[in-house]
């Protein structure tokens, strides 16, 4: 709970990879852009980690629920069990977790640049 006020910051520099990635922009200049594009739309990319953070911990979650369950047809916990139940939640994390995020803030920052320019041009 303490954490969820920190989402806001967060979601004015969460789409900079993406930027840096996708439109080739320097270090300073994704950051530049990201606080740009995403300066009014904060509501959206707070829901945008949160939806993102709460399929990761499903991950986490099924993972976690299928060690317990396995846990006792080995008998005793002992640090070779702990260590490898770690290994595997940290491998499903990095296989599925991490592109899943990655690809949340491409898609985040393709919908918020189309957004800026559909603004700039009604502007104009």
């Amino acid at each position: 709970f303490l954490s969820i006020p920190l989402f806001w910051p967060t979601a004015l520099f969460v789409v900079t990879l993406p930027a840096f990635w996708c439109a080739g922009l320097g270090p300073f200049a994704s950051i530049a852009r990201s606080v740009r594009l995403s300066a009014r739309r904060s509501w959206r990319m707070v829901g945008a980690i949160l939806a993102a953070l709460l399929i990761v911990a499903v991950f986490y979650g099924v993972v976690t629920i299928v060690i317990t369950v396995m846990m006792p047809m080995f008998g005793r916990a002992d640090l070779f069990l702990i260590s490898t139940i770690r290994s595997v939640l940290n491998l499903v994390i990095g296989t599925f977790g991490m592109p899943f995020v990655l690809a949340v803030l491409i898609v985040a920052h393709q919908d918020l640049e189309l957004r800026y320019q559909e603004r700039r041009a009604v502007r104009s």
